[in-house]
């Protein structure tokens, strides 16, 4: 996330990485010499600075009321992609949704983990 002059933005990178694309290269991040507790890059591990609640919140509400857009996406790229792996996008944006709309699991999955 950056400043810019009418507030925060939000910069996503590495698709080739995430779970979002699933590629076969793809592989669990190591840092330093501490491997991810995680064994494949489709499962969710939040690595992200430590905000101020406020920014947080504000994140959250930004992407959460977003949601159906979000959802919508994959929806353009019919033609482009095989409809299996479209699908696999869609349930994975849920469980992102899943995770940001409840209080408890956005604690236990964002909060917990990120770093100061």
């Amino acid at each position: 996330m950056i400043l810019h002059k009418t507030g925060y933005v939000s910069i996503p990178y590495d698709f080739d990485m995430s779970g979002l694309v699933d590629a076969p290269y793809a592989v669990v991040s190591v840092i330093g010499n501490e491997p991810l507790p995680i064994s494949h890059v489709t499962e969710r591990f939040y690595r992200g600075h430590c905000r101020g609640d406020s920014v947080t919140a504000f994140v959250r509400n930004e992407f959460t009321t977003k949601e159906e857009a979000f959802l919508a996406v994959p929806g353009e790229l019919q033609g482009q992609l095989p409809d299996k792996e479209l699908a696999g996008i869609v349930e994975f944006l849920k469980e992102f949704f899943v995770i940001a709309k409840d209080d408890k699991k956005f604690h236990d999955e964002v909060i917990r983990n990120c770093r100061e």
